[in-house]
């Protein structure tokens, strides 16, 4: 019977990759924690480590986590500032976004549009508001004019982190003054996708109540985009 074993170049290959992930993944998080700082302390630490453990047992490790940490702090960096600050710096202010409905949702009796497109022709991003108009479907090219804020955690529901997981860094601060359908479908396939999608859990609302509907489907299909906001705080306290 023959055996497979692994090869030492593999498992070489395998370690860097490993030490590299770890490294991108530090670099990350330290640029979440100190901001632009952690540039120049990783900095510092990969010429603190090359002049300690050059030639050293360790150094090839060393060197590939900070150089990779050092890269993935550059690159949030970069994304923070031609992305993040860009959009956010429209918080407070009426905007006019051009795009198509990304996403549609009923919240507390009424739709929710997410809409994913430029801000005043220039950046793009996601912008998430209500709206009295139910026409509105998936796919739909729409412009709309309404006055954004940046989202907030509160201690009910960490609303900033959920948005951001949705890559949504901007909201409508109350109903949109203004949204008018200016074109036809953008994605047939994408809207029949997320109709299909909705399909389940509009039976599970049907059958089991608004309530208990919205419950299970944030539970079974990990959308907390109906329940209320002490049931969506009680969803994300428990896992």
């Amino acid at each position: 019977m023959k055996t497979t074993e692994t090869r030492p170049e593999h498992t070489a290959v395998t370690r860097k990759l490993a030490y590299a992930a770890a490294g991108w993944i530090s670099g990350l998080f330290s640029y979440l924690v100190l901001g632009y700082y952690s540039i120049f302390l990783i900095t510092i630490a990969g010429a603190l480590a090359s002049a300690i453990f050059f030639r050293k047992k360790y150094f090839n490790f060393i060197i590939t986590v900070l150089m990779s940490a050092a890269v993935g702090c550059c690159y949030f960096s970069v994304y923070h500032a031609m992305r993040y600050e860009k959009i956010t710096a429209f918080d407070g202010k009426t905007v006019q976004i051009d795009g198509y409905v990304a996403d549609r949702e009923y919240s507390e009796g009424s739709l929710r549009l997410t809409v994913k497109g430029r801000i005043n022709g220039g950046v793009r991003t996601k912008v998430t508001f209500f709206t009295d108009d139910a026409s509105f479907d998936y796919c739909d090219r729409v412009t709309a004019k309404i006055k954004v804020k940046t989202p907030e955690n509160t201690v009910k529901f960490n609303g900033e982190d959920y948005a951001r997981s949705q890559g949504v860094f901007l909201q409508g601060d109350g109903t949109a003054d203004s949204v008018t359908k200016v074109g036809g479908c953008t994605n047939r396939f994408l809207r029949e996708e997320n109709r299909l999608r909705d399909l389940p859990e509009g039976q599970i609302r049907k059958n089991c109540g608004d309530r208990p509907g919205a419950f299970l489907t944030a539970v079974l299909c990990a959308d907390r985009s109906h329940t209320s906001v002490t049931d969506n705080a009680a969803v994300y306290r428990s896992g």
